[in-house]
């Protein structure tokens, strides 16, 4: 068994795809989309198309440096209050789900968020303790994206 699931644009553009199928099936209509820079810009720009959403925005939420994780840094807060609107926050992958959980925090205590739920690419099946509400691909090993 291969160390990484290698993932090409092809993928990207059709998982992307089969996820936002998978919001839409699910009734949830966000009027707002949030990315997680650096890794959920590009599946955030995919999403933001696929589901017709034109409000976009960005949260910058780091603990990687190289595959090494460390202190979760949250910054960049969008100054929005969005009550009452139906938010949707974007990342890569939810590899721990330590990085979901504290920015979906951050986003209903400083944005007032009420109505947020999370979608990835990809969720770590070995170690997620905070699973995203959309994703399109399990995985149990590191994920090569093609921006990496």
């Amino acid at each position: 068994m291969e160390d990484k699931v290698n993932l090409s644009w092809a993928d990207i553009d059709r998982l992307t795809g089969e996820l936002a199928a998978t919001i839409t099936a699910s009734g949830f209509n966000p009027g707002c989309l949030i990315g997680i820079t650096a890794g959920g810009l590009i599946p955030l720009s995919f999403l933001a198309k696929k589901l017709g959403v034109r409000d976009v925005m960005t949260i910058s939420a780091a603990s990687y440096a190289d595959t090494q994780q460390g202190n979760l840094v949250i910054s960049n807060i969008p100054p929005a209050d969005l009550s009452g609107r139906a938010v949707l926050l974007v990342d890569e992958i939810a590899d721990t789900g330590d990085t979901l959980r504290e920015v979906l925090k951050t986003l209903r205590q400083r944005c007032n968020t009420d109505n947020i739920k999370s979608a990835t690419i990809a969720v770590r099946t070995d170690k997620c303790t905070t699973r995203p509400d959309f994703f399109a691909l399990e995985v149990d090993r590191w994920v090569a994206f093609p921006w990496d």
